[in-house]
């Protein structure tokens, strides 16, 4: 993986951790079991919704439909992304918030978001540049939260 896609990982993981900040916990510091975790959970985002589901998405779109590539891009991360957030809904429910707004702008911010983010990241630049970055965003929420 070139320097330049492992920066662009980095960057992007670190602002897409950056939005979810707000919406962490009380401050604790992080510890090396959480990190693990973190980065246990980011490598199965990356392997089960970009690598699997974003490459079947586009496969299935490109073989059964008559759609441009940038179109079945388009639709494949947008299709992951709402995968992603209908994972994470029955967890983002139960963290409490005080409103059903505070929910839904933590499913955005946190979830909906970086998501398309990584998966634009998958597909343009790799599997490596979307693991890093999605690992990125984890870890700064770890340790900044």
């Amino acid at each position: 993986m070139p320097a330049t896609d492992l920066g662009r990982g980095l960057v992007g993981g670190l602002v897409a951790g950056l939005l979810a900040v707000p919406f962490a916990g009380p401050a604790a510091p992080a510890a090396a079991g959480t990190l693990v975790v973190e980065v246990s959970q980011a490598v199965v985002n990356e392997v089960l919704l970009r690598l699997f589901l974003v490459t079947a998405v586009a496969w299935l779109l490109l073989r059964w439909h008559r759609v441009h590539v940038n179109e079945a891009l388009v639709l494949a991360v947008l299709a992951a992304a709402l995968a992603q957030v209908l994972i994470y809904a029955p967890g983002a429910a139960a963290i409490g918030f005080a409103s059903w707004t505070g929910t839904a702008l933590f499913l955005i911010m946190a979830v909906a978001v970086p998501a398309t983010a990584f998966g634009m990241l998958f597909w343009k630049r790799g599997f490596a540049t979307a693991l890093v970055a999605d690992m990125a965003a984890l870890a700064a929420i770890a340790l900044l939260a």
